[in-house]
């Protein structure tokens, strides 16, 4: 297929994916168009909100872009949305540090999104309106929304809406289970549980009305969270021979990038343990992200 060919062209992606393309991503993509006719005859013409699950690495910024592109190929109106573009600014987030925890400074985990915005933009493509929708963006190279301008945008009513993050879907974690650090990150930097409680106590109320407009979930599973931070290293050296020949500095050493995903990794071994069982669609991954087993479906019965 000639789309699989130039989307792997255009990416940059390993040959092998064109394997997983045609085994998995087509057919489920035809599963969207089939699922999206159903709801819009049944629902108003409301979309079908799918919701994507993954570690950082895992490919689900990838998955979302080539569903993206072969739904249009196939007249099926598509937005897609990351919980990444919905940070909030650096002022924000230091308004927030200064207010419960200094961690808070650093984006990523639950609390450091504009979740309201989120919900706003998710209502307003449900609508069946005339007038333009833009899909926010947010530039993390320089740390600040995309400038409007660049907003992609899309008129009328949408047949699809994807929203992918690492933790999308997530529930928040008992109380009880908050009390011990699972690291040394948390150890030392967390010591009193107070930036992990807040960020869970976030996770249990806007991301839970956010979360539930999803209609189907679908989860991209690491084997462990040790294959978070090979992947997140390879993606830094990617960078780092992109900017070579650059002036630079936002590439991180293996170091720190160990440091920087201890951030993530209670909420992320949460996920692993705990979406599986509620997604409807689990695709697990090898260590070299190459997709092992399928389990789950749209259930278009």
């Amino acid at each position: 297929m000639k789309l699989i060919s130039t989307f792997i062209d255009i990416e940059k992606l390993p040959p092998a994916y064109r394997a997983d393309a045609e085994k998995y991503w087509v057919p489920f993509a035809m599963e969207l168009k089939e699922l999206s006719s159903r709801k819009k005859a049944e629902n108003k013409n409301l979309p079908v909100i799918i919701g994507i699950n993954g570690c950082q690495g895992s490919g689900k910024s990838t998955l979302t872009k080539f569903l993206a592109t072969f739904l249009k190929s196939i007249s099926v109106r598509t937005a897609t949305l990351s919980l990444d573009d919905f940070y909030l600014s650096p002022k924000s987030r230091q308004a927030l540090a200064a207010k419960i925890h200094p961690l808070f400074v650093t984006r990523g985990v639950p609390g450091t999104h504009d979740v309201d915005f989120a919900i706003e933009t998710i209502n307003k493509l449900c609508k069946n309106h005339t007038t333009a929708t833009y899909l926010p963006r947010f530039d993390k190279a320089n740390d600040t929304a995309a400038s409007k301008s660049s907003w992609p945008a899309i008129t009328g009513p949408v047949d699809v809406i994807i929203l992918e993050g690492w933790f999308v879907g997530a529930l928040p974690q008992r109380n009880e289970d908050l009390v011990l650090p699972v690291n040394d990150f948390e150890r030392n930097c967390d010591a009193d549980a107070i930036w992990r409680s807040y960020s869970n106590q976030a996770l249990s109320r806007k991301y839970k009305d956010l979360f539930s407009k999803i209609d189907k979930l679908i989860m991209l599973r690491a084997p462990n969270f040790d294959a978070v931070y090979r992947w997140r290293c390879n993606q830094e050296e990617s960078l780092r021979r992109a900017q070579k020949n650059s002036e630079s500095t936002k590439v991180m050493t293996d170091q720190e990038v160990f440091r920087f995903i201890q951030h993530f990794e209670r909420l992320t071994v949460h996920c692993l343990t705990t979406v599986p069982d509620r997604a409807d669609i689990v695709f697990s991954l090898d260590s070299t992200q190459q997709i092992i087993e399928q389990k789950g479906s749209l259930s278009l019965d």
